[in-house]
């Protein structure tokens, strides 16, 4: 991988709905994504080790199914207006066993972006991501529930590790 990939995750249309630009991302939105959704499992308690495939034997694997960013900034004579749309869906799986199926979409929009600089205009519109991060609070307790009944239905003593494929 170059240091020059980036990752398309949205357009930037202007007034007459035509694109005039990409949002672009030095990570894709399964990367993004998966980091926001390990801090919030770190924060409750969780050592998260990220894995590139399920092998069965791990006690503990969340498996980001299914991930999506779409942004959409649309720019006119008087303002812009960005909107994202974050899906997430996660297979949680106790040793080997898929215990549970989860689904999550959050989207959010801001409307009152002055700035016509593009590289603030960026981050601004990026800043709204923050809706990925709700979304992985909102998913953390389910995930959590998920796996702590996992752990009740085998028997297994509850360890604090859970393996992360993104």
């Amino acid at each position: 991988m170059t240091a020059d990939l980036r990752w398309v995750i949205g357009k930037v249309q202007d007034d007459e709905n035509r694109q005039i630009d990409e949002v672009l991302s030095p990570r894709s939105s399964a990367e993004i994504i998966q980091a926001a959704l390990g801090l919030e499992l770190r924060k409750a308690g969780y050592t998260v080790i990220p894995v590139t495939k399920r092998s069965g034997a791990e006690q503990r694997v969340i498996e980001l199914a299914k991930t999506e960013i779409e942004l959409e900034q649309i720019s006119d004579l008087v303002d812009l207006k960005a909107k994202c749309r974050v899906l997430m869906g996660v297979d949680v799986f106790t040793n080997g066993q898929l215990i549970k199926r989860l689904q999550y979409e959050s989207i959010s929009s801001k409307t009152d972006i002055k700035d016509r600089d593009m590289e603030s205009v960026g981050e601004k519109t990026v800043g709204i991501l923050r809706s990925g991060q709700e979304l992985t609070k909102e998913g953390k307790r389910d995930i959590l529930a998920a796996i702590e009944k996992g752990q009740e239905t085998l028997g297994h003593q509850k360890r604090r590790l859970v393996r992360m494929i993104g």
